[in-house]
């Protein structure tokens, strides 16, 4: 049987990765997973086991077993970054783990052109009991390089990760932070071809960000392939051109970077209902439904509209309504509430009372951003009830976006410039 993983030169040069029906599965049994196991092992060793093809066989679920990986199928050329996005469990580290080689697919095939530098888990590829500066030495040795090759750069690797002090300590010693930050500088200084990373950018301040941001556009450039995995939508509109989302081990989506991210987000990406904290709840007062959309009669740019359906046990003669926009990064953006306005205290009526609210007059960058609602009562902590939205509101071509969400901040305001030239005022 020809080995599912391949770094044989394929016909198009341009393409680095190419996954062609890729699946893996477990068993969710220990006792049935080390049993299936030696039955696989029997199966490829003896006889009467290859009257069935190893593809077929393993095309099969048996009691127990689950894909973590289903029939994934995509390609990459030089210089293309990959955002994979997708809730917990739906098989990005999986897929991860099998494009470097540590898992073989149980059906389909991996084709992987040129050297492969990876950060997937935290400590991966590091010895706990060995230095930082050993483990730069043999993992520069992993990928082939000579130890000159690799002290040369040493010390771009160790400013890079910021851990100079630490350097000759165990890595035991160090914290899950400098684990990382030390795994992507030595995966993103050895000349990788292929630079896989699971959450880098979630770790650090925002500082050692820019610098990956920095990092990784520079090996774009120089024509290395990138599959990067996050959570944080704006990082990978910052860094990525396609994107693939995946859900329950499956492709849900592969398109351009902007495409992927309105799906996972109109999912709700990883982000959790917002539950009512018990504490000061009111009774009587529901809310069935948050939507977001233009203002009735209003439509136009830098206009969005919030509607409420709220559902009330009797009438409430003072409620305030409270509305929330939060950004990709989680930061609030606006915050309004009704008893601060012209209309202030709002009486609901018992039964469904329908509350419109329209904001204008602001511009936001590209992005993504999610829409909380709240009844309130008299007190500040009093509330009936708050949820979000189902649908994220998206904003996919701001005007002179020149950088990118994430870097020219949330708020994309209208301007007003003027200089004067100090040689022509000394005149």
């Amino acid at each position: 049987m020809t080995d599912p993983i391949d770094s044989a030169t394929s016909a198009d040069d341009d393409v680095v990765v190419r996954v062609d029906g890729v699946s893996k599965k477990f068993c969710r049994d220990l006792k049935k997973s080390l049993w299936y196991g030696i039955r696989d092992v029997a199966a490829e060793v003896l006889p009467v086991g290859r009257r069935r093809s190893a593809e077929e066989r393993n095309r099969t679920l048996r009691d127990g077993e689950f894909w973590a990986v289903d029939q994934v199928s995509f390609e990459l050329r030089r210089g293309e970054c990959l955002g994979l996005m997708g809730h917990n469990g739906a098989g990005k580290t999986t897929l991860l783990k099998m494009l470097n080689g540590l898992i073989k697919p149980d059906t389909g095939r991996i084709e992987m052109r040129g050297r492969v530098g990876a950060l997937i888990a935290l400590g991966a590829g590091f010895n706990p009991l060995l230095t930082g500066r050993e483990n730069i030495l043999v993992n520069g040795s992993i990928l082939g390089l000579s130890r000159d090759e690799i002290e040369s750069r040493m010390e771009e690797i160790i400013d890079f990760a910021e851990i100079r002090a630490s350097i000759d300590a165990p890595v035991q010693s160090y914290s899950s932070g400098m684990q990382v930050r030390l795994g992507f500088a030595v995966a993103s200084a050895l000349e990788p071809d292929i630079l896989i990373a699971d959450e880098v950018l979630a770790v650090g301040d925002f500082r050692f960000k820019w610098k990956c941001y920095d990092r990784i556009k520079r090996l774009q450039d120089s024509g290395v392939t990138i599959l990067l995995v996050s959570h944080n939508a704006a990082d990978l509109m910052r860094t990525c051109d396609k994107g693939l989302l995946m859900a329950g081990g499956r492709m849900r989506l592969l398109g351009t970077i902007e495409e992927a991210v309105r799906a996972y987000e109109e999912e709700g990406g990883d982000f959790k209902p917002l539950a009512a904290d018990k504490t000061g709840r009111l009774a009587g007062a529901r809310i069935e439904e948050v939507t977001v959309g233009a203002p009735p009669s209003t439509g136009g740019a830098g206009r969005v509209a919030v509607e409420l359906i709220v559902d009330c046990d009797t009438a409430i003669p003072q409620a305030r309504i409270v509305v929330t926009l939060h950004s990709a990064r989680g930061g609030h953006v606006v915050f309004t509430v009704s008893s601060f306005r012209e209309l202030g205290w709002i009486r609901l009526e018992q039964g469904r009372s329908r509350v419109v609210v329209g904001f204008s007059g602001f511009d936001l960058q590209a992005g993504s951003y999610s829409v909380y609602a709240s009844v309130r009562g008299v007190g500040l902590d009093d509330f009936y009830d708050r949820r979000q939205s189902g649908k994220m509101l998206y904003i996919a071509e701001p005007q002179q976006n020149f950088e990118g969400f994430g870097v020219n901040g949330i708020v994309l305001p209208q301007c007003a410039w003027s200089i004067e030239n100090a040689a022509a005022s000394d005149s």
